[in-house]
């Protein structure tokens, strides 16, 4: 009985320059040759042209005497600084207006996706058009866009563009108004503050601040008329002024990630809480009086 041998046909010999992985071997190594060819002329090229114009190459820059100013810093820099600390600083400012802008980024993003819920139309629309505008648009032309608007349809600094009883001005340098100059004070009125609404938790309220012994009485008098968390808004108040003094940017971070988490703390937790201990009392004080934003024109307090 013949037995036939099963297997692969046996390969058809080619010439080297037909067949397919010499050529495939051949071709990366000239072109591996030619980019490395390329690269040599390019770099002896260029040292050569260095030489001739007395240029000096490498990084001895970096201990020289920068010789120019920087408007913002997050640490000490003058002229005299070197290059090195120059980058330094371009690169802490890198990171700062990153940092911003994901904590801006979110709280808008946050704020347009909600506002594309709400039921107002005008305030959905809005919202949906800034969306698709900016998700649809290239970036680069909304910076060539605004450049030109800022560069051509302002007036230069001196024809300023005058705002709110000339506090606020507008010119093709940008916005200018008046900021807080930076005082030791701004942290003891955060301070004055609250004390005052641990002074009311105690006097109107008939408790105290701890879990243990919480306020009995919904307090609504003293800043509790204008505002319903003075007291947050008080150590908001001692960490600007803290920030305003030293100007540490981690301290603002700390700030803003603190004040993010207080606020979901409040919406989530303390007024659902507040709702359940004082009913409709709070529920009325709750639609009369602003949670972060104080408002003065209000009639007498209520009474709990």
């Amino acid at each position: 009985m013949a037995v036939e041998a099963l297997g692969s046909p046996p390969r058809t010999k080619v010439a080297p320059w037909n067949d397919p992985v010499i050529r495939g071997w051949v071709f990366q190594i000239v072109v591996v040759g030619l980019v490395g060819l390329l690269a040599w002329f390019l770099v002896s090229n260029t040292i050569d042209n260095l030489q001739r114009q007395k240029i000096a190459s490498g990084f001895h820059y970096l201990d020289r005497e920068a010789g120019f100013e920087i408007g913002d810093t997050m640490i000490e820099y003058s002229p005299a600084s070197t290059y090195a600390r120059a980058l330094f600083v371009g690169l802490l400012n890198t990171l700062k207006v990153s940092v911003l802008g994901v904590i801006m980024a979110t709280i808008l993003g946050t704020l347009l996706g909600v506002g594309r819920l709400s039921n107002n139309w005008l305030l959905a629309k809005i919202c949906e058009w800034y969306v698709e505008a900016f998700r649809n648009v290239p970036l680069l032309l909304w910076l060539f866009l605004f450049y030109k608007l800022i560069s051509e349809a302002f007036p230069g600094p001196r024809q300023a563009i005058g705002a709110f009883w000339n506090t606020v001005y507008l010119s093709n340098r940008g916005l200018y108004f008046p900021v807080p100059v930076a005082d030791p004070i701004y942290k003891w009125m955060g301070v004055a503050l609250l004390v005052a609404c641990i002074w009311e938790f105690a006097r109107s309220g008939r408790g105290t601040l701890s879990p243990a012994d919480p306020p009995k009485k919904l307090v609504v008098q003293g800043l509790y008329r204008y505002v319903r968390n003075p007291m947050y808004l008080a150590v908001s108040l001692i960490l600007i002024g803290e920030h305003m003094m030293t100007h540490s940017f981690g301290l603002f971070v700390y700030w803003a990630i603190w004040f993010a988490i207080t606020n979901v703390f409040v919406i989530l937790v303390e007024e659902p809480a507040l709702r359940r201990q004082f009913g409709e009392p709070y529920r009325e004080y709750t639609r009369t009086v602003g949670r972060w934003i104080p408002r003065f024109a209000r009639s007498a307090g209520h009474k709990a």
